[in-house]
Formats: C-alpha cells, structure tokens, sequence
C-alpha cells in the first residue's frame, strides 16, 4: 500500500494540534487581531472554508424545530417551536412554589419538587379556558359571600 498524500498528512497533524489545544479552538480572538491565517494557513479552518473546525454546528434561528429542516414551511415550523418551547419549559408548581413542574404526558403534568401529579392543557400547565373558569369561580364566591 502507498503512503497517503501529503496533503493529507498535513491535515491530520494540523487536526490533531488543534484537538490537543483547547486554547486554539476559539478563532474570534485571532480574528481580531489579524492572525487567523497564519493559525490555520490561507484556506481556513475546515474544508467548508469557515474558522471553527471540530466544534458542533448550531443552529441560529430557528432552535428546537432546526430538526425539521426545510421541511413543512417556515409559518408551520413557527408555530411547532412555539409549542414545541412552551411544553417542554419548567414552570411553578401552586402547592410548594418551586420551578419544577414538568410534562409528562399529555395533559398531565407532575411536580418534580413536592411529587404531585397535575392535570393541564396539552402544551402548558394552565390554558386561558381555565384561567377563565378559575376568575370566574372566584367572582362569583365573592358575591355569594356578600
């Protein structure tokens, strides 16, 4: 078998200096200061020409519905994320005040502070129709007690 290209040997030695320095993954500094090309040569970091090898690619928009991808069109995938964010969101149980309420499943919510099981809407806690029934309840107790 031939030895590789030494193009490729070239790029190992530079990935395997940049793994073994953590301090050099991080090019916004070099970039302020000019020396980005001298760190990485002229063609940059990676093969897609930007200066962050080895690190994980994020999104930067559009977040927790990214796995979606292009599909299903931007105004559906907006409306998912709203969802998507309200349902998987910590919120503050009524009976020990502690952020720690949970989804389970759907509708059912349970308290990982004090352990009590809740039932809720589908994708928050409380929805506006109980909030409703709730203002209500409470105003007519008020005129029943006057």
């Amino acid at each position: 078998m031939s030895p590789p290209p030494t193009w490729v040997t070239d790029q190992l030695s530079d990935m395997t200096t940049l793994l073994l320095q953590p301090e050099r993954w991080d090019f916004r500094q070099s970039l302020a200061t000019g020396s980005a090309e001298s760190e990485l040569g002229a063609e940059g970091g990676n093969r897609h020409g930007s200066l962050e090898p080895l690190i994980a690619k994020r999104t930067k928009k559009v977040g927790v519905v990214g796995k979606y991808g292009v599909r299903y069109g931007a105004s559906l995938r907006k409306q998912v994320k709203k969802m998507e964010i309200t349902q998987h969101s910590k919120y503050t149980c009524t009976f020990c005040g502690k952020d720690a309420v949970k989804r389970l499943s759907v509708g059912i919510w349970k308290c990982r502070g004090c352990k009590k099981t809740m039932a809720g809407g589908a994708w928050t806690l409380s929805t506006t129709a109980a909030a409703t029934v709730r203002s209500t309840t409470r105003r007519l107790r008020e005129i029943m007690e006057v």
